[in-house]
Protein backbone atom coordinates (compact mmCIF):
# COMPACT_ATOMS: atom_id res chain seq x y z
CA UNK A 1 0.00 0.00 0.00
CA UNK A 2 2.79 2.37 0.92
CA UNK A 3 4.58 1.63 -2.36
CA UNK A 4 1.40 2.49 -4.27
CA UNK A 5 1.08 5.82 -2.46
CA UNK A 6 4.72 6.69 -3.17
CA UNK A 7 4.34 5.85 -6.88
CA UNK A 8 1.13 7.89 -7.20
CA UNK A 9 2.77 10.87 -5.49
CA UNK A 10 5.76 10.70 -7.88
CA UNK A 11 3.44 10.63 -10.93
CA UNK A 12 1.47 13.64 -9.71
CA UNK A 13 4.63 15.62 -9.05
CA UNK A 14 6.13 14.83 -12.48
CA UNK A 15 2.98 15.65 -14.49
CA UNK A 16 3.40 19.48 -14.50
CA UNK A 17 6.99 19.18 -15.68
CA UNK A 18 5.95 16.83 -18.48
CA UNK A 19 3.24 19.23 -19.65
CA UNK A 20 5.70 22.15 -19.52
CA UNK A 21 8.20 20.20 -21.59
CA UNK A 22 5.57 19.34 -24.20
CA UNK A 23 4.49 23.00 -24.38
CA UNK A 24 8.11 24.13 -24.85
CA UNK A 25 8.69 21.56 -27.62
CA UNK A 26 5.43 22.57 -29.34
CA UNK A 27 6.37 26.27 -29.20
CA UNK A 28 9.85 25.52 -30.51
CA UNK A 29 8.43 23.48 -33.41
CA UNK A 30 5.94 26.28 -34.23
CA UNK A 31 8.67 28.94 -34.28
CA UNK A 32 10.83 26.71 -36.44
CA UNK A 33 7.99 26.19 -38.92
CA UNK A 34 7.25 29.92 -38.87
CA UNK A 35 10.86 30.70 -39.77
CA UNK A 36 10.79 28.19 -42.61
CA UNK A 37 7.62 29.70 -44.11
CA UNK A 38 9.08 33.22 -44.46
CA UNK A 39 10.13 33.61 -48.10
CA UNK A 40 13.33 35.51 -48.90
CA UNK A 41 12.78 38.96 -50.46
CA UNK A 42 12.68 39.03 -54.27
CA UNK A 43 15.58 41.10 -55.67
CA UNK A 44 14.51 44.20 -57.61
CA UNK A 45 14.95 44.11 -61.38
CA UNK A 46 17.91 46.13 -62.63
CA UNK A 47 16.82 49.20 -64.56
CA UNK A 48 20.04 49.46 -66.59
CA UNK A 49 21.14 46.07 -67.87
CA UNK A 50 23.75 44.35 -69.97
CA UNK A 51 22.51 43.29 -73.42
CA UNK A 52 19.68 45.82 -73.73
CA UNK A 53 18.48 47.32 -77.02
CA UNK A 54 17.27 50.94 -76.99
CA UNK A 55 15.08 52.67 -79.59
CA UNK A 56 15.11 56.49 -79.36
CA UNK A 57 12.75 59.15 -80.71
CA UNK A 58 13.80 62.72 -79.99
CA UNK A 59 13.36 66.38 -80.74
CA UNK A 60 16.46 68.49 -81.40
CA UNK A 61 17.63 72.09 -81.35
CA UNK A 62 20.91 73.22 -82.92
CA UNK A 63 22.58 76.62 -82.58
CA UNK A 64 25.90 78.26 -83.36
CA UNK A 65 27.80 81.52 -83.18
CA UNK A 66 27.11 84.57 -85.31
CA UNK A 67 30.04 83.75 -87.61
CA UNK A 68 28.38 80.56 -88.84
CA UNK A 69 27.74 80.83 -92.56
CA UNK A 70 26.99 77.23 -93.60
CA UNK A 71 25.13 74.03 -92.76
CA UNK A 72 22.52 75.23 -90.22
CA UNK A 73 22.67 79.05 -90.20
CA UNK A 74 22.28 80.53 -86.70
CA UNK A 75 19.90 77.91 -85.29
CA UNK A 76 17.47 75.18 -86.33
CA UNK A 77 14.77 72.86 -84.94
CA UNK A 78 14.26 69.24 -85.87
CA UNK A 79 14.19 65.67 -84.65
CA UNK A 80 15.37 62.15 -85.28
CA UNK A 81 15.54 58.51 -84.28
CA UNK A 82 18.29 56.23 -83.01
CA UNK A 83 19.15 52.67 -82.00
CA UNK A 84 21.63 51.71 -79.24
CA UNK A 85 22.94 48.39 -77.95
CA UNK A 86 24.73 47.96 -74.59
CA UNK A 87 27.09 44.99 -74.73
CA UNK A 88 27.96 45.59 -71.04
CA UNK A 89 26.10 47.50 -68.35
CA UNK A 90 28.43 50.46 -68.89
CA UNK A 91 29.41 50.50 -72.59
CA UNK A 92 27.26 50.68 -75.69
CA UNK A 93 27.20 51.52 -79.40
CA UNK A 94 24.57 53.52 -81.24
CA UNK A 95 23.50 54.90 -84.62
CA UNK A 96 21.16 57.82 -85.29
CA UNK A 97 19.54 59.87 -88.01
CA UNK A 98 18.60 63.55 -87.66
CA UNK A 99 16.78 66.18 -89.76
CA UNK A 100 16.83 69.95 -89.12
CA UNK A 101 14.75 72.71 -90.68
CA UNK A 102 17.29 75.30 -91.84
CA UNK A 103 15.71 78.41 -93.39
CA UNK A 104 13.19 76.42 -95.42
CA UNK A 105 15.66 73.69 -96.39
CA UNK A 106 16.32 70.35 -94.72
CA UNK A 107 19.75 69.58 -93.28
CA UNK A 108 20.31 65.99 -92.30
CA UNK A 109 22.95 63.99 -90.51
CA UNK A 110 23.71 60.37 -89.77
CA UNK A 111 26.21 59.32 -87.14
CA UNK A 112 27.56 56.49 -85.02
CA UNK A 113 28.28 56.78 -81.28
CA UNK A 114 30.30 55.12 -78.53
CA UNK A 115 28.44 55.51 -75.20
CA UNK A 116 29.87 55.23 -71.67
CA UNK A 117 27.14 55.02 -69.01
CA UNK A 118 27.13 55.34 -65.21
CA UNK A 119 23.88 53.91 -63.74
CA UNK A 120 22.58 55.17 -60.38
CA UNK A 121 19.88 52.58 -59.66
CA UNK A 122 18.61 54.17 -56.43
CA UNK A 123 17.74 57.39 -58.31
CA UNK A 124 16.51 55.57 -61.47
CA UNK A 125 19.04 57.68 -63.39
CA UNK A 126 22.03 57.00 -65.63
CA UNK A 127 24.61 59.63 -66.53
CA UNK A 128 26.48 59.13 -69.81
CA UNK A 129 29.09 60.59 -72.12
CA UNK A 130 29.21 59.80 -75.80
CA UNK A 131 31.15 60.62 -78.92
CA UNK A 132 31.35 59.64 -82.54
CA UNK A 133 31.20 60.85 -86.09
CA UNK A 134 29.21 60.82 -89.30
CA UNK A 135 28.14 63.07 -92.15
CA UNK A 136 26.05 66.22 -92.53
CA UNK A 137 24.22 66.87 -95.80
CA UNK A 138 21.74 69.19 -97.52
CA UNK A 139 18.64 67.02 -97.62
CA UNK A 140 16.85 69.36 -100.04
CA UNK A 141 19.52 68.94 -102.74
CA UNK A 142 21.19 65.55 -102.30
CA UNK A 143 22.41 63.21 -105.01
CA UNK A 144 24.99 60.46 -105.52
CA UNK A 145 27.65 62.93 -106.74
CA UNK A 146 27.71 64.55 -103.30
CA UNK A 147 28.78 61.26 -101.72
CA UNK A 148 31.38 60.74 -104.46
CA UNK A 149 32.86 64.17 -103.71
CA UNK A 150 33.05 63.31 -99.98
CA UNK A 151 34.88 60.06 -100.79
CA UNK A 152 37.32 61.96 -103.02
CA UNK A 153 38.13 64.37 -100.18
CA UNK A 154 39.28 61.44 -98.07
CA UNK A 155 42.14 61.00 -100.59
CA UNK A 156 42.63 64.71 -101.29
CA UNK A 157 41.88 66.96 -98.31
CA UNK A 158 42.60 70.09 -100.36
CA UNK A 159 39.44 69.73 -102.44
CA UNK A 160 36.93 72.56 -102.01
CA UNK A 161 33.86 72.23 -99.78
CA UNK A 162 30.55 74.09 -99.78
CA UNK A 163 27.11 73.87 -98.22
CA UNK A 164 25.86 71.56 -100.96
CA UNK A 165 28.48 68.90 -100.17
CA UNK A 166 28.22 65.90 -97.90
CA UNK A 167 30.47 67.01 -95.04
CA UNK A 168 32.15 64.85 -92.42
CA UNK A 169 31.52 65.66 -88.74
CA UNK A 170 32.70 64.56 -85.30
CA UNK A 171 31.06 65.23 -81.94
CA UNK A 172 31.27 64.67 -78.20
CA UNK A 173 28.60 65.19 -75.57
CA UNK A 174 27.08 64.29 -72.21
CA UNK A 175 23.59 63.62 -70.91
CA UNK A 176 21.33 61.76 -68.51
CA UNK A 177 18.47 59.28 -68.69
CA UNK A 178 15.60 58.76 -66.23
CA UNK A 179 13.88 55.36 -66.26
CA UNK A 180 10.12 55.57 -65.73
CA UNK A 181 10.09 51.76 -65.83
CA UNK A 182 12.56 49.05 -66.90
CA UNK A 183 11.19 49.43 -70.47
CA UNK A 184 10.67 53.19 -70.86
CA UNK A 185 12.99 56.13 -70.18
CA UNK A 186 13.34 59.85 -70.82
CA UNK A 187 16.68 61.30 -71.89
CA UNK A 188 18.32 64.60 -72.69
CA UNK A 189 21.85 65.43 -73.82
CA UNK A 190 23.98 68.16 -75.33
CA UNK A 191 26.96 67.85 -77.66
CA UNK A 192 29.42 69.93 -79.65
CA UNK A 193 29.76 69.07 -83.35
CA UNK A 194 32.79 69.84 -85.51
CA UNK A 195 32.12 70.08 -89.26
CA UNK A 196 34.83 69.95 -91.94
CA UNK A 197 33.81 73.32 -93.32
CA UNK A 198 34.77 76.77 -92.03
CA UNK A 199 32.35 78.46 -89.61
CA UNK A 200 30.02 75.45 -89.53
CA UNK A 201 30.45 73.94 -86.05
CA UNK A 202 27.33 73.85 -83.89
CA UNK A 203 25.87 72.73 -80.56
CA UNK A 204 23.04 70.19 -80.60
CA UNK A 205 20.54 69.49 -77.81
CA UNK A 206 18.41 66.33 -77.93
CA UNK A 207 15.45 65.45 -75.70
CA UNK A 208 13.27 62.41 -76.18
CA UNK A 209 11.80 59.07 -75.12
CA UNK A 210 13.67 55.76 -75.03
CA UNK A 211 12.12 52.30 -75.40
CA UNK A 212 14.21 49.46 -73.94
CA UNK A 213 14.13 45.75 -74.90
Amino acid sequence: MKKSLVLLTAVLLAAPFARAGQTYIAQTDYKHQERQEVAPPTPAEDLFRRGEWQFDAFGAYAFTGSENERVIGDHAWGGGIGVNYFFTRYFGLGVEGLLLNTDGNVTGSTAGNLIVRLPIESARVALYVYGGGGVVFNGSDLDADDFDDAADRVDDNNRSRDVEDVLFEGHIGLGFEYRISPRVGLFSDVRYTWVESDHSDYVLIRTGVRFVF
